[in-house]
């Protein structure tokens, strides 16, 4: 089971970022430094020449679409195509006035926090979460409740008892698909239920699928916004999918929900990238964008695949880790008592990056990113990581017992 002991207010991740933030792990240094720490997408599959030559014909073309300004719920091709993705995606038809484009998910998210939210409302969320929700919903200036996470992704039981017994929690944030930071899938089961609740309680529910497309292996479970429509607002991104460099990602839902979200976005940056959208829009239609997610599928779960075999290979004996079946991330649980922050800043030391758990809202993990790094050199950083716990927790590694071992067995003639 993935630990998720509940920190999820500003106040208790402090004593963490004081010395160090989330960014000063991300933002490391140095070419023997080996960066499980930042959920970045690998480029190795994007292919440049077809976008490149796509991107001479808009400007070839004079394309006013792509040059111009656009309005805030999208250009209207884009739009077209993205209601039509998500149709064949996730049987989801959405009339007008229910898809928009925003500059990423991260975007989507402040427009729900500052469009739906108040000091007076309390969220729920996972715990451990991306951090990125916890600071929009923190800056609307609404309440934290934390609910945790294992195996089988949030716990809905727990989401069901705070509801029944009179939690005047509003709104409920999600991500099930491939959850980051732990990787774990929602299951079918706790989808339903959570849906029954959001239509019994009148909760409405956030459902983040940046990671939905990146799945290893099939088949794919249904969306919350396809079990509960009226209920939930989907944000998706394509910084994981396209490129992170052209930020794009969409809001779904309710038109009433929407157009208070497009309302604030007209107060913002008017509009997501035109040039953007139409470059996109031209991928998808000749059928780059899904090879090019197809590829990256491919790359992704070699990864994984190795950053598993590492981590059963190096980690002390207590460790244990989640065996995602898609994205970006595993989850490493420490044994009790076994600092995270302390592991994470040793890690660094020793040249690999990841993220404590403080900094997610929960102690006792790290979040380790396997995207974005070749699968060559998972074993040297499962080495260095489990040197660092061992170092931290006064424990030995699985090699360190190995060789122990081995050196007994040589002395006794064996």
């Amino acid at each position: 089971m993935i630990d998720a002991r509940l920190r999820t207010d500003a106040d208790q991740r402090s004593a963490v970022t004081e010395k160090m933030s989330f960014a000063d792990f991300v933002a490391v240094a140095g070419a023997d430094v080996i960066a499980l720490s930042g959920g970045f997408p690998d480029l190795a599959a994007l292919r440049g020449p077809d976008l490149a030559h796509l991107a001479g014909q808009l400007f070839r073309g004079r394309d006013a679409d792509a040059t111009g300004y656009a309005g805030a719920w999208g250009v209207p091709g884009f739009l077209k195509v993205l209601r039509e993705r998500l149709r064949v995606r996730d049987g989801q038809v959405h009339g007008p006035g229910e898809l928009m484009v925003t500059s990423g998910a991260t975007e989507g998210l402040h427009l729900a926090a500052t469009a739906l939210l108040t000091s007076a409302d309390q969220v729920l969320i996972e715990s451990p979460t991306f951090p990125g929700a916890a600071a929009a919903f923190e800056a609307a200036g609404a309440r934290l409740g934390a609910i945790e996470v294992d195996e089988d992704g949030v716990r809905v039981d727990r989401i069901g008892a705070r509801l029944d017994s009179g939690d005047a929690s509003s709104l409920c944030y999600v991500v099930p698909d491939h959850q980051n930071p732990t990787g774990a899938t929602l299951s079918l089961e706790r989808r339903r239920s959570l849906a029954g609740l959001a239509r019994r309680h009148d909760l409405l529910i956030i459902e983040d699928v940046a990671y939905r497309e990146l799945d290893f292996k099939g088949p794919r479970l249904p969306s919350l916004a396809s079990l509960a429509p009226g209920h939930v607002v989907q944000l998706g991104t394509f910084s994981k999918t396209f490129m992170p460099g052209i930020r794009l990602g969409w809001a779904a839902g309710p038109r009433s929900l929407l157009e208070r979200l497009v309302e604030v976005k007209r107060r913002t940056d008017q509009c997501a990238s035109p040039f953007g959208q139409r470059l996109l829009e031209s991928f998808v239609r000749r059928g780059g964008f899904d090879a090019q997610i197809a590829e990256a599928r491919v790359i992704y779960r070699r990864r994984c695949e190795a950053m598993l075999a590492a981590l059963a290979e190096t980690m002390p004996a207590g460790v244990t880790w989640s065996r995602p079946c898609g994205g970006f991330f595993v989850w490493l649980s420490l044994p009790a008592g076994v600092p995270s922050a302390a592991v994470a800043t040793v890690a660094l030391d020793r040249g690999v990056a990841c993220i404590p758990g403080e900094l997610l809202g929960t102690a006792g993990g790290l979040r380790l990113a396997f995207s974005a790094v070749a699968a060559e050199r998972m074993p040297e950083a499962g080495r260095r990581l489990g040197e660092a716990i061992a170092a931290v927790s006064g424990t030995a590694t699985s090699s360190q017992r190995l060789t122990a071992v081995t050196a007994m067995q040589i002395s006794e003639g064996k």
